[in-house]
């Protein structure tokens, strides 16, 4: 039965699917990465160019960058990385 229902159209893989799966393949395993330095981010994917949300001050930026693109270099697939920073909430306590 499950064979059967394989080989109907709406469940063949469309070009589409298959760039999805790629896209959170490859994310999951930056993400993966990171969580072991610990960074509080967020990874997307799109085509191979992988944008990571990082919490930090504007002081790491750069030190950021360049840390995040050293431990994903053994990632294939990879063709960009961007490191977009945003500042740690401020809770105001009165």
């Amino acid at each position: 039965m499950i064979c059967t229902a394989i080989g109907f159209q709406k469940f063949r893989t469309t070009p589409g699917s298959q760039q999805a799966m790629e896209n959170l393949s490859l994310a999951a395993e930056v993400k993966a990465i990171l969580m072991n330095e610990k960074y509080p981010n967020e990874v997307t994917t799109q085509k191979g160019i992988v944008t990571v949300k990082i919490e930090a001050s504007i002081y790491l930026e750069a030190d950021l960058t360049g840390k995040v693109e050293e431990l994903c270099k053994p990632v294939e697939g990879i063709k960009e990385i961007k490191v977009e920073r945003y500042s740690p909430a401020i809770e105001i306590v009165e």
